[in-house]
């Protein structure tokens, strides 16, 4: 099966998002559908990422069935479905620097497909293998089109050394990989793009927004430093892009079935609010090690 996007698809005569209420230039957008994904730092400042980063310890400590654990049983791996708990991730995906650019990107109105939280603790994130969102998402959801797009919000600093996230440039192109019936990819197939397209981490410091379409291959490695990686993701679907089958009523965590059509928030400073202060990533670090 071959799925296949251009930059043509997202532009529609009856639907149009304001390019310059989203801070985005053509060379970025183009960018974006010529390379499969966009990073874009200080997209949100540390006032806001501390307001979302306040809200983790309770939040992780939430019994849900989206929380899943390390091998350790004590840190989180990922926490599905984070903004049907917490009414601060639900505003984030609201959040003006967030829904109307997502919008643009896939030329109708969105609604949540999924959220979640990627924790990477220091010395016990696991990594994931190569693979494509999309993969996943139409084998297990019945999600028909790629007409899918990933916000990840950098929740700490991260860089070569806390397990960032790999991507393969351009493999979007590629459409969905041969598979033999599993949503990981072949390692063959991989070696093969990275021969001919490269590979590239994404690294930035916290604040940092990156995105990528659901077809795009990419992995990350185990986090075997010290340093904490946490990641915010949101998964805006298009309202057409009508899931089929899969996950039922009861895994809501992992994909919504219920399409509502989200509003954006007009208030750009939603998410400053008061928090602990700033601190670097040695600073927590050191702090943590006096515990």
């Amino acid at each position: 099966m071959y799925f296949h996007r251009t930059k043509f698809e997202v532009e529609s005569a009856s639907f149009r998002v304001d390019m310059g209420a989203i801070m985005l230039t053509c060379e970025q957008i183009e960018r974006y559908h010529r390379r499969g994904y966009l990073l874009l730092p200080d997209w949100f400042d540390n006032q806001e990422v501390d307001t979302l980063r306040a809200e983790l310890p309770s939040l992780l400590n939430h019994d849900s069935p989206g929380r899943t654990t390390e091998a350790d049983k004590k840190s989180v791996r990922i926490f599905y479905g984070v903004h049907q708990i917490s009414p601060l991730f639900d505003a984030l995906t609201r959040h003006p620097r967030m829904l109307p650019l997502a919008m643009s990107l896939l030329g109708e109105q969105v609604y949540v497909h999924q959220s979640k939280l990627n924790m990477k603790s220091g010395f016990q994130g696991s990594g994931f293998e190569w693979h494509q969102d999309f993969a996943f998402w139409h084998g297990r959801d019945g999600m028909p089109k790629p007409n899918v797009v990933n916000f990840i919000v950098f929740l700490d600093d991260v860089d070569i050394f806390n397990a960032p996230i790999y991507l393969l440039p351009g493999s979007h192109e590629r459409g969905l990989a041969p598979s033999q019936g599993k949503e990981l990819m072949p390692h063959d197939h991989v070696k093969e793009l990275v021969a001919e397209l490269g590979i590239e981490a994404a690294t930035g410091p916290r604040g940092t927004l990156l995105v990528f379409g659901g077809l795009i291959a990419h992995a990350s490695p185990p986090n075997i430093s010290p340093f904490n990686r946490a990641l915010a993701l949101v998964t805006y679907n298009a309202v057409s892009n009508v899931l089929t089958a899969g996950t039922d009523a009861s895994h809501a965590h992992l994909a919504e079935r219920e399409i509502v059509a989200l509003a954006s928030h007009q208030d750009d400073d939603i998410l400053r609010r008061p928090a602990p202060p700033y601190r670097s990533r040695m600073e927590e670090f050191r702090i943590a090690m006096k515990a």
